[in-house]
């Protein structure tokens, strides 16, 4: 965010220097008599880049109010796990961002005749490519089972 301060701030002066610039070309020269307004000019501009940079800010804030997370992490994340042997599905993603920090709630189908000790290896491996996507996430993994073999492997 501090990059965007930086060059917004550019920006606003930098037209700001060109309008007062004109007003000032106007009076050393009758002819350019049209930029006596150049100051009411820039100030309009400046104001909608405030306005812009506003509304931009505000949608984030809002988006990181709301849980948002980045587009497609999800399907990412769905597709990695769904590529894993012993998965039959996955669904029921859920991802909320908190501070620098992701939690991932899931559901994932697995063969219903395998070990508890199979199962637990799977969800291991959920966890650890779900980290992958999501570096340092909370990963919860509710394995559920699918009766008979997986219909996509």
């Amino acid at each position: 965010m501090d990059a965007l301060h930086f060059s917004t701030d550019i920006w606003s002066s930098a037209v700001v220097v060109v309008g007062l610039i004109g007003v000032k070309l106007a009076a050393w020269y009758p002819g350019l008599a049209f930029l006596q307004k150049a100051d009411a000019v820039a100030a309009l501009i400046v104001a909608g880049i405030v306005i812009a940079i506003s509304s931009k800010l505000g949608m984030a804030a809002i988006h990181a109010l709301m849980d948002g997370t980045p587009h497609g992490v999800t399907e990412k994340i769905q597709a990695a796990v769904e590529s894993i042997e012993g998965v039959c599905d996955c669904h029921s993603i859920r991802v909320r961002h908190s501070g620098p920090n992701y939690f991932v709630d899931m559901h994932v189908s697995m063969e219903g005749e395998q070990t508890l000790s199979a199962a637990h290896e799977i969800a291991d491996k959920v966890e650890s490519l779900v980290r992958e996507t999501l570096p340092g996430a909370d990963v919860t993994v509710h394995a559920e089972q699918k009766h008979g073999a997986c219909d996509t492997q």
